[in-house]
C-alpha cells in the first residue's frame, strides 16, 4: 500500500507539478488524524518531488547567447535520424552560454553523424524554449535550454569511450537495416531494434498515432520483455538455473538500454526489471502494481526532467495498466495467458487514453483491436530484427538475408496502422487543458486499481490503521 500511495503521489506531481503537490499535501493533512504518519509521508514525498523537478530545470538562455552564431559544442546524446538530417543534444563548451545544453537540428544529409562525446563547431542561432507553463514541454523533457538549426557541422574530435563505440555500432546497424529493407518497413524495424525510427515517413507516423500504435515505433518495456523471454527460452533449453538466467537477462537488458541511449521508456522498463529480478533472486513475490509506481520515484530521482516528457508519462501509464491487468485480485482459477494478455492490453490502452487525447487531440477508437492485431507481428519483427542486426555485424549479406522475414512482418504492421489509422478509426476531440489531463489520468488509475482489486485492499488496510489508532487513542 505504501508504495502505491507514494509512487502514485509522485506520478501525479510529475504531471501537475506544484499545484498537484499542494493539493496532495492538503489531502495528506486532512487524512492525518485518521491514517497517521503514512499520510504525512505522502505529502512530504509530493513536496520533495516538486522541489526536485524545479531544482533541475535547465537554465534560461542568457541574452548574449542570442547574438551568437558560432558555436563550439560537445555531444551529450546519440544522434537520432530525421527525414532531412539528424537531431542530437549538445553542451556549449565555451563563450556566452557556456554549460548550456541545447538541442541541435542538423539538416546535413550525412550517413555518419558525429557520435556522443564528439566536439564540433557549427553555425546557427539559438531559439529559446517557450516560457509557457504546461504538463508537457518538449525541450525541458529533453533537459535542454534551447535549440539550434544548422546545415553544416565541422568535426573537431570524434567521441571516445564505450558510449561512442556503442553509438557507432548503432548507427551502422540502423544504416544496414535500411539498406537491406528500404522504405517505411526498414525505418520501422530500425525503430523496433534501435529506437531510431526517424526515417519513418510523416504519413506512416500519423497513421501509427491515429491507430494507437505509436508505442510500437520506439524501444520500450515490450522490447525488454521480449529480450527476457528470448533469454528464458534459450536458457531453459540449455538447462541453466533460474538465478543464472535472471542475472544474464538483467545484464543483457542493461547493455541493450545503453545501446539505445537510455530513453525514458527504456530506463523505466529497466528499473522495473531490476526490481522484479531482485525480488525473484531473494525469493520475494513480485507486486507489479507497487513496482510500476515505485519505478516512477527512482526514474525521477535519476532524470527529473522526465516529468515534462510525453514518452515518460505514456510509458508509465501503460506500465501501470499492464500491471493492473496482470495483477487482478483475487486470482481466478480459469485464467489463461491469452485472456491476461488481452486484459492487460485493454488496461494499458485505457490508462494512456487521457494523455493521448489531451496531447494529440484524437482518441483511437479501435486502438485495442489495432494492438491485438499488430503486436504479434511487431514482436516477431523485433525478435528477427535483433538476430538480423547481429548478423549485419558478423557478415553483412547474412544479416540482410536474415532481416527479410522481419521486413515482411513490418509490412503487415504498416498495413494494420494504415487500416486502423484512417478517419473512421479515430475521434477528433481537440487538445485538453492540463487540469483535464491530470484529472482524467487520476480517474483512470483509480478505476484500474478498483478493477484489479487493489483498491479494495488499500481501503481495508486504511480502515485497519484507523481502528488501531482509535484503540490506541
Amino acid at each position: 500500500m505504501t508504495g502505491i500511495l507514494l509512487g502514485g503521489a509522485v506520478y501525479i506531481v510529475a504531471l501537475g507539478k506544484w499545484p498537484a503537490a499542494i493539493a496532495i499535501c492538503l489531502l495528506a493533512i486532512a487524512a492525518w488524524r485518521r491514517v497517521g504518519s503514512k499520510s504525512l509521508l505522502v505529502g512530504i514525498a509530493a513536496i520533495i518531488a516538486a522541489s526536485w523537478i524545479d531544482l533541475n530545470l535547465p537554465p534560461t538562455v542568457p541574452g548574449a547567447a542570442f547574438e551568437r552564431t558560432e558555436w563550439h559544442l560537445k555531444l551529450t546524446s546519440m544522434p537520432q535520424q530525421r527525414p532531412s538530417g539528424w537531431d542530437f543534444r549538445a553542451e556549449v563548451i565555451d563563450g556566452p552560454g557556456e554549460g548550456l545544453r541545447l538541442l541541435v537540428h542538423s539538416s546535413e544529409p550525412t550517413l555518419h553523424p558525429p557520435t556522443v562525446g564528439s566536439r564540433i563547431y557549427l553555425l546557427g542561432e539559438v531559439v529559446a524554449q517557450s516560457p509557457e507553463d504546461g504538463a508537457f514541454r518538449y525541450l525541458e523533457g529533453l533537459n535542454v535550454s534551447g535549440e539550434i538549426y544548422t546545415s553544416e557541422i565541422i568535426l573537431e574530435r570524434e567521441g571516445r569511450g564505450l558510449r561512442a563505440w556503442l553509438n557507432r555500432k548503432r548507427l551502422d546497424i540502423v544504416h544496414g537495416i535500411q539498406v537491406a529493407i528500404p522504405g517505411d518497413a526498414g525505418a520501422l524495424i530500425a525503430g523496433f531494434v534501435t529506437g531510431d525510427d526517424g526515417r519513418l515517413s510523416g504519413n506512416a507516423d500519423d497513421e501509427f498515432r491515429s491507430a494507437g500504435l505509436s508505442h510500437l515505433t520506439a524501444v520500450s518495456g515490450s522490447n525488454l520483455a521480449m529480450l527476457l523471454t528470448m533469454v528464458g527460452v534459450v536458457g531453459a533449453s540449455g538447462r541453466f538455473g533460474r538465478r543464472s538466467i535472471l542475472i544474464f537477462g538483467i545484464a543483457l537488458l542493461f547493455g541493450y538500454a545503453a545501446f539505445v541511449g537510455f530513453p525514458p521508456p527504456t530506463l523505466r522498463a529497466l528499473i522495473l526489471a531490476l526490481f522484479a529480478a531482485s525480488g525473484r533472486l531473494v525469493g520475494r513475490p513480485v507486486d507489479l502494481i507497487n513496482l510500476s509506481l515505485l519505478t516512477v520515484i527512482v526514474q525521477l530521482a535519476i532524470d527529473p526532467m522526465a516529468a515534462y516528457s510525453i514518452s515518460f508519462h505514456l510509458s508509465t501509464a501503460a506500465s501501470f495498466g499492464l500491471a493492473a491487468g496482470f495483477s487482478r485480485y483475487p486470482a481466478l482459477d480459469d485464467r489463461h495467458v491469452t485472456g491476461d494478455l488481452l486484459t492487460a492490453t485493454a488496461f494499458a490502452q485505457f490508462a494512456t487514453l487521457p494523455i493521448i487525447v489531451g496531447v494529440f487531440g484524437t482518441a483511437p477508437l479501435l486502438g485495442l483491436f489495432a494492438n491485438i492485431a499488430a503486436i504479434p507481428f511487431a514482436s516477431f519483427a523485433f525478435a528477427v530484427g535483433v538476430f538480423g542486426s547481429l548478423g549485419l555485424i558478423v557478415y553483412e549479406p547474412l544479416g540482410a538475408a536474415m532481416l527479410i522475414p522481419a521486413g515482411w512482418a513490418a509490412e503487415v504492421v504498416l498495413r494494420i496502422a494504415d487500416m486502423f489509422g484512417r478517419e473512421w478509426g479515430r475521434l477528433e476531440v481537440g487538445e485538453l487543458r492540463d487540469a483535464w489531463i491530470i484529472g482524467l489520468t487520476l480517474v483512470a488509475l483509480i478505476l484500474l486499481l478498483a478493477v484489479s482489486g487493489e483498491l479494495r485492499l488499500i481501503r481495508r488496510q486504511l480502515a485497519a490503521i484507523g481502528v488501531i489508532r482509535r484503540q490506541n487513542g
